[in-house]
């Protein structure tokens, strides 16, 4: 939906010296200033590890930067998605990775930012004649963001549960397949089932390394794995008990939760088959021996029938249940006659963070 060759100023005014440009690729000082940025709210706090690597994974995107006096001051990156459960040429776009620099905050920049970027996005669409459905995903906690955008007419369409999965001794359990862009389709095929009970789907796409156990020829189960690193500011919550009064003190449990580099494995296009649960729980021991991490990072509705099938896998334990955040899915839409945004509320949702 949206190709930019040349850095596009979207927004200008002379008289603050404040600029909105849309680029087709990040920049260095993009990179830095993301790095630089803690995320989360009061009580999960951190800063992003691995942005530059982590920004490359994305397809079909828009980086943002707000500017002042030619000096970069906030971002906002949109990532193009195909979407399943609307009309056939509706066009998806993921919002993610809204900042403002710490010493620019409470000037009205971020409601500027997020603004003039949706009026852009509105007359893109209109010229482009596409319907074009935009989610962005923020955390319950963080009310200011969740009225900001309510405020410029995001609708929520439900929440998705941030699960973390722990296990203690990870090893190969069990032969674990890692499948090429020719099975794509296959891989395409297996995740769609996996999420047929949901109304919004992003379909699978053919980037980062798949993993799989097959069964009588097809996928019995599978996920996209990504090793994800960030620094902890400030725990919270189980987090934060576990470390003070007892992590810190066990050389070999502090190596697996550092505050400072934790590291975890995020799965996407996730295969789990009804009748077949019991295979999921080696099969992740598996990927995170062969990853050498102990937790791994679900992103799910909690009333989809594949997070219910992960629970009867016995995957999650105490450490989900007292480390879970309810993330919120704000989403708006443009040139879509239909009541999409309606509808999808009313299933679970098969969208969230696109690989950030």
């Amino acid at each position: 939906m949206i190709a930019i060759e040349e850095p596009l100023v979207i927004y200008e005014d002379g008289a603050s010296d404040l600029r909105i440009i849309a680029r087709g690729a990040f920049s260095n000082a993009f990179v830095a200033h993301l790095e630089d940025t803690t995320f989360g709210t009061s009580g999960l706090r951190y800063r992003r590890l691995g942005v530059r690597e982590q920004l490359a994974r994305l397809q079909d995107s828009v980086f943002v930067e707000l500017e002042l006096a030619s000096s970069l001051v906030g971002t906002y990156v949109l990532a193009g998605s195909p979407l399943q459960g609307a009309k056939p040429d509706t066009r998806g776009l993921y919002r993610g990775l809204l900042t403002v620099r710490r010493d620019m905050r409470g000037k009205g920049l971020g409601r500027l930012l997020v603004t003039r970027t949706f009026e852009w996005l509105e007359s893109v669409s209109r010229d482009a004649a596409q319907p074009v459905i935009s989610w962005g995903c923020i955390e319950r906690a963080n009310v200011r963001s969740l009225r900001l955008l309510e405020s410029l007419g995001a609708t929520s369409v439900g929440s998705l549960e941030s699960l973390t999965a722990y296990v203690q001794w990870p090893r190969d359990r069990l032969p674990v397949d890692e499948l090429d862009e020719s099975a794509s389709a296959e891989i395409a095929a297996a995740v769609e089932t996996t999420f047929d009970d949901c109304g919004l789907r992003i379909p699978s796409r053919p980037t980062g390394r798949y993993y799989a156990v097959t069964s009588n020829g097809s996928i019995a189960a599978g996920a996209r794995a990504t090793l994800t690193r960030i620094d902890m500011a400030t725990t919270g919550g189980a987090w934060d008990w576990l470390y003070r009064y007892l992590l810190r003190f066990v050389p070999a449990a502090r190596r697996r939760f550092d505050p400072g580099n934790f590291t975890y494995l995020r799965l996407t296009d996730i295969v789990i088959r009804d009748g077949e649960e019991a295979v999921w729980k080696d099969f992740l021991a598996t990927l995170l021996a062969r990853h050498g991490a102990h937790m791994a990072m679900f992103m799910l509705d909690p009333r989809s029938s594949a997070q219910a099938r992960l629970g009867r896998a016995g995957v999650f334990g105490r450490l989900t249940a007292s480390t879970r955040q309810e993330v919120v899915v704000l989403a708006n839409s443009w040139n879509d006659t239909t009541d999409a945004l309606q509808t999808a509320s009313t299933k679970p949702l098969g969208i969230g963070p696109l690989d950030i």
